[in-house]
């Protein structure tokens, strides 16, 4: 299983996002991902909180509809 440490995932989430983020605010997305509090994130940490987070934003936009 594939495990970021906070400089991997750092590097991830800029280049996916596109935008020059604060490292405190990615200590603070880190620590969201890092369920276990094990320092890493792994696929499986990275792919449940995604997800949460993916169906978290559908429930609200279905209720503004």
């Amino acid at each position: 299983d594939a495990q970021l440490d906070l400089l991997s995932f750092s590097s991830l989430v800029r280049a996916r996002e596109g935008l020059d983020i604060a490292d405190d605010i990615i200590k603070k997305i880190f620590s969201a991902f890092d369920a276990d509090g094990s320092g890493t994130v792994s696929a499986h940490e990275y792919l449940m909180y995604s997800l949460s987070e993916a169906l978290a934003s559908t429930e609200l936009r279905a209720i503004d509809l």
